[in-house]
C-alpha cells in the first residue's frame, strides 16, 4: 500500500501524463505537448518503486490513447475489444520503456537510463511498423507535422530520429528536476540544437528544382461515395470530367482524382475509361484516376493513368490494403513511374503512404513527384494527409494527394504545404498550384533504417547493462 503522500504523487503523475498524452497525440495533436507528456510519469518513476512506477506509466498511456476511440468506432466500426487491445499494447510498451529507464537510474546508471527511454520506445515503434498491417500509423513522429524544423530530421533518420528526440527530452527533464545534475538536460539540448540547426539549414537552402509542374486536384463527396449503378457512375464521371476541363483551362499539366471514384470494368471501356481518355486528350494533360477495376476473375483498387494523347498508359494496383475492408482486392506488386527527362512521377494509393519502404523504392528510381489518389474518413483527413507529406520529406519528393472525405494537399520535398483544401459533399472541390519537382534524394533514401536498427541494438545493449547491474 502506498502512503497518502505517495498515492497523491502517483495520482498526479498519472493524471498529468494522461491529459498531456490525450492532447498531444491522435488526429489533431498539439505538437509541443508531445515533448512534455512523459515528464510527470518519469518524474514519479525515478523516485518510486518498480511496481507502482510501471502501473502508473501504463495506466497514464492507456488513458491518453482513448482519444482515438470515437474515431475507431465512428469511422471504422472497430469492436471495442479490438480498440482495448490496441491501447493495451501501447500502454504495455510505454510501461516497459519507463520501467527499464527507471531500473537503470535506480541502480546508478543514469546515462544508461536516459538513453533507455528513447531507444526502447523507438525500437518498439520501429519493429511494430515492420509487422503491422497498418505500417507506421501509430508513430509519434507524426505529431510533429506542424514543426517544420524538426521534421527535416526525417530526411536523415526517418521517423525513428524524430521519436528519439521526442523521448530523450522528457527523460532529461525528469532526471534534472531534482537539481542533482543538469548534464542530462545539457545533452538533450545539444541533440535538439543539432536537429533544429539541420532543419534551419535544409529549409533555408536555395532550391533549384529540375522542373516546375502545375498540378491540379479534384474531389467530390457526392453520394453514393462509390457508385456502381450506371446512372450514378455517369453522373460522377461527368462531374469529374468537368473538373478536369476546368483545371486544364487554368494550366494544369497533371491532374489527380481520388481513390475508388467508381467501378470500372475492363470489358466495358465506354462506361468510364473512354470519358477520361477523351478528357486527357482534349486537354493535353496527364490524368490519374482512382477506380475499382474489375476483371473476369479479380478486382483491384487501382489508379488508371492516361497520357496527354488519351491512351491508358499504366495501371497501378494498391500494394497495402486496409484489413477487412479491402480484403477482396488483389494486392498490387508493381511500381508505376512516369518517365520524365529529369525527375519521374510515381503513383501510389492512399494507405501505401503509411509504409516508408514503398516510397524508398520509388526514390531509388529517381521519382521526384508522387501522385496519390486517396480516400479519408473525414476526421482523419489532416492526420492521414500529413503522413503522406512525411514520405516526401524522407525521400526528397513532392506529393500531390487528392482525397475523398478528407484533404487535398500539394507539398514540396521539404514537407512545406503549397496548397490545401477540404473535400465537400455538395460541391466539386478543386486545387491547383505550381509544384517543384527535383531528383535530389536524401541521406535517409541512401542509408535506409540504420538509425531505427541502431536503436534496437542500443536497447539490447542496455538490457544487458540492466541484467549485469542486478
Amino acid at each position: 500500500m502506498l502512503s497518502r503522500p505517495d498515492a497523491a504523487k502517483a495520482a498526479g503523475a498519472l493524471l498529468g501524463t494522461a491529459v498531456l498524452a490525450f492532447l498531444a497525440t491522435g488526429l489533431h495533436p498539439v505538437w509541443w505537448l508531445t515533448w512534455l507528456a512523459p515528464v510527470p510519469v518519469l518524474w514519479y518513476a525515478y523516485r518510486a518503486s518498480a511496481r507502482p512506477a510501471a502501473l502508473v506509466a501504463g495506466a497514464a498511456w492507456f488513458l491518453g490513447s482513448l482519444n482515438m476511440v470515437a474515431y475507431y468506432r465512428g469511422a471504422w466500426d472497430v469492436p471495442v475489444a479490438v480498440i482495448a487491445v490496441v491501447s493495451l499494447v501501447q500502454a504495455l510498451a510505454f510501461a516497459l520503456t519507463v520501467s527499464l529507464s527507471r531500473s537503470l537510474v535506480s541502480r546508478g546508471a543514469r546515462w544508461s537510463g536516459l538513453l533507455a527511454f528513447p531507444s526502447a520506445w523507438v525500437a518498439f515503434e520501429f519493429l511494430l511498423s515492420r509487422v503491422s498491417p497498418h505500417g507506421t500509423l501509430w508513430n509519434l513522429a507524426y505529431t510533429q507535422m506542424d514543426f517544420g524544423l524538426l521534421l527535416q530530421l526525417a530526411s536523415v533518420t526517418g521517423l525513428a530520429g524524430i521519436s528519439f528526440v521526442l523521448f530523450l527530452v522528457p527523460a532529461a527533464v525528469a532526471l534534472s528536476i531534482d537539481g542533482r545534475s543538469a548534464r542530462p538536460l545539457a545533452l538533450a539540448a545539444i541533440v535538439v540544437s543539432v536537429a533544429l540547426d539541420g532543419g534551419v539549414w535544409r529549409l533555408s537552402g536555395r532550391r533549384h528544382p529540375d522542373t516546375i509542374v502545375r498540378v491540379g486536384l479534384a474531389s467530390w463527396d457526392r453520394r453514393p461515395l462509390f457508385p456502381d449503378d450506371s446512372s450514378d457512375v455517369r453522373a460522377i464521371v461527368e462531374g469529374y470530367v468537368s473538373a478536369v476541363d476546368s483545371l486544364a483551362a487554368r494550366g494544369a499539366a497533371v491532374i489527380v482524382l481520388p481513390e475508388l471514384i467508381a467501378l470500372h470494368t475492363r470489358d466495358d471501356p465506354a462506361r468510364l475509361s473512354r470519358s477520361f481518355a477523351d478528357a486527357a486528350r482534349r486537354n493535353r494533360v496527364t490524368l490519374v484516376v482512382g477506380v475499382s477495376e474489375a476483371g473476369s476473375t479479380e478486382e483491384r483498387d487501382a489508379a488508371l493513368v492516361y497520357a496527354p494523347y488519351g491512351a491508358l498508359v499504366a495501371t497501378y494496383a494498391k500494394h497495402h490494403l486496409v484489413p477487412g475492408l479491402e480484403s477482396h482486392f488483389r494486392r498490387g506488386t508493381e511500381l508505376v513511374v512516369l518517365g520524365r527527362a529529369r525527375a519521374g512521377w510515381g503513383v501510389q494509393i492512399c494507405k501505401d503512404l503509411d509504409f516508408p519502404a514503398l516510397s524508398r523504392d520509388y526514390a531509388a528510381r529517381g521519382t521526384g513527384l508522387l501522385l496519390v489518389p486517396a480516400w479519408d474518413r473525414v476526421a482523419d483527413g489532416w492526420a492521414h494527409g500529413r503522413m503522406a507529406i512525411m514520405r516526401g520529406v524522407e525521400y526528397g519528393m513532392s506529393v500531390a494527394r487528392a482525397a475523398k472525405q478528407g484533404t487535398l494537399t500539394l507539398s514540396d520535398e521539404r514537407g512545406r504545404l503549397i496548397a490545401e483544401a477540404h473535400s465537400d459533399s455538395t460541391a466539386m472541390v478543386t486545387l491547383i498550384a505550381d509544384v517543384p519537382v527535383s531528383r535530389a534524394g536524401t541521406i535517409y533514401a541512401r542509408i535506409g533504417d540504420i538509425f531505427g536498427w541502431g536503436c534496437v541494438g542500443l536497447l539490447a545493449l542496455l538490457v544487458v547493462v540492466r541484467v549485469r547491474r542486478s
